[in-house]
């Protein structure tokens, strides 16, 4: 499931808004309110204005998509746009066409964690996102054939028992978490039920790790977090057919699509490397 929220506007004025809620957790006193992504509109006498505010601590990327009957947009539909901190920042404006005799608009936007204008660090390295102390078996690396296509073609699926620490494989700020869901199994109809972690990385990419157990989750948006600090435990939940943990590293493209990236592993032996589906793989103590 991704982390997004959307929004549907329809004239006059009636909104139906709706977001997946994350299971609650203890609030912790250092950690600012986030604000939340949101899309607003603003009449300003026959024109309508769209403004966006967009959370302080990590940068998130929204799509607008628009339906128009008798009205213009002064910039190109959709519309997408990545921020962090913003207050009111100005997307576009629709007005009526001139000489017309009225219009009416519907629209609805999605948002996604990450920057979409921003460069992965390729010479990063990454580690291993499983507790030390053991070997686990990729199951399922970049183009495997159960479930790694299309978006998530550079994904890496661990086995793990369910319960594993999950740790942060690179330091970031946590987006978006979702620990309430019980449910799991092999096909897709379960493929929103996952829960999960999205890491915000200073590249403006994401560390998204998925299938943790029901409240198994640690951290919370808006908290910072270092490489190798736990941020859950592993489960079955999702589009899953054994327990494991599903990583991977992707850019948004707009609030509605992502690309993988492909990333390399710290595994101890030397230079970052590749992993390869099959092989066993042992995080190091104190990497």
């Amino acid at each position: 499931m991704r982390p997004r929220l959307s929004c549907l506007l329809l004239l006059p004025v009636i909104a139906a808004c709706g977001k997946e809620t994350p299971a609650p957790v203890a609030a912790k006193a250092a950690l600012p309110a986030i604000v939340e992504p949101a899309v607003r509109t603003v009449k300003d006498g026959d024109a309508v204005r769209f403004l966006f505010d967009s959370p302080e601590a990590y940068a998130v990327t929204v799509t607008v998509r628009a339906q128009l009957q008798g009205m213009e947009a002064d910039r190109r539909l959709p519309l997408t746009r990545s921020s962090q901190g913003a207050r009111e920042q100005a997307l576009f404006t629709l007005r009526p066409v001139p000489g017309g005799a009225g219009g009416k608009y519907r629209y609805e936007w999605r948002w996604q964690c990450g920057d979409a204008g921003g460069v992965h660090d390729g010479a990063q390295a990454y580690l291993l996102p499983l507790a030390p102390g053991a070997d686990y078996e990729l199951i399922q690396g970049a183009g495997g054939s159960f479930s790694h296509q299309g978006a998530s073609f550079n994904a890496y699926d661990f086995s793990a028992p369910e319960g594993t620490a999950v740790r942060a494989a690179r330091a970031g700020v946590v987006c978006a978490t979702r620990a309430d869901s019980d449910r799991g199994g092999p096909t897709r109809d379960y493929a929103d039920d996952a829960n999960y972690v999205a890491v915000v990385h200073a590249d403006g990419t994401v560390g998204w790790y998925l299938h943790l157990r029901q409240h198994g989750v640690v951290v919370e948006p808006g908290e910072a977090v270092a490489a190798g600090q736990v941020l859950g435990y592993s489960g079955n939940t999702g589009y899953s057919s054994r327990p494991h943990l599903h990583f991977e590293v992707y850019k948004p493209l707009s609030g509605y699509a992502r690309r993988s990236l492909p990333v390399r592993f710290d595994t101890g032996a030397g230079e970052p490397q590749a992993l390869e589906q099959g092989r066993y793989y042992q995080p190091a103590a104190g990497r």
